[in-house]
């Protein structure tokens, strides 16, 4: 419940003066008001944000994954454990057989033991898995940070994983499915 005073010794008065201050600045110092008491807090690591929304999505098995939203960012700092955010898991689907929170809100980390840190990881990594059809998958929750286990059972007919991205030239959506 810091309020923020000042960035490198300059006021912060509006929100633009904390943008201004910190943009393309790897880390900064500021002086916070915390418990009614000037402090100064120094060595902190700042991260750019996209303001740009969504723009690559992948629905598999059931899970709907992005880049985490700005809000998200926000309530883990700069130690993001994954950018790959799952924020929705559809009725009667493999992930929510599985028991996976319908409203999504965590960020997965591994997929049977392999470390997945951004959508590409999982690109990259689900040839590899031969039609197993039993993943397991661990998550990161958003609201208490405890770590979760969820066995899934993939369908690849029913639920093959589609991969759908922003088309920058025009802004609308293109759907291809990766592997069935």
């Amino acid at each position: 419940n810091d309020i923020i005073l000042a960035i490198n010794g300059e006021p912060v008065v509006q929100l633009r003066d904390y943008h201004r201050l910190v943009e393309n600045q790897p880390e900064v110092c500021a002086t916070v008001l915390r418990n009614g008491e000037e402090v100064d807090v120094r060595g902190i690591e700042t991260r750019s944000f996209s303001g740009d929304g969504t723009s690559h999505v992948l629905l598999f098995s059931g899970m709907v994954l992005q880049k985490p939203t700005i809000g998200v960012n926000f309530s883990f700092g700069a130690q993001l454990p994954s950018e790959i955010f799952v924020t929705h898991i559809y009725p009667g689907s493999p992930a929510a057989a599985a028991k996976m929170p319908k409203s999504g809100g965590f960020l997965l980390t591994e997929i049977n033991g392999i470390k997945m840190k951004a959508l590409d990881d999982i690109l990259d990594t689900i040839h590899t898995l031969e039609h197993a059809g039993h993943l397991e998958i661990l998550g990161i929750s958003i609201r208490n940070g405890d770590t979760s286990s969820f066995k899934v059972v993939s369908d690849s007919e029913l639920w093959p994983l589609r991969e759908m991205f922003r088309d920058p030239t025009n802004g609308k959506w293109i759907v291809q499915t990766i592997f069935k």
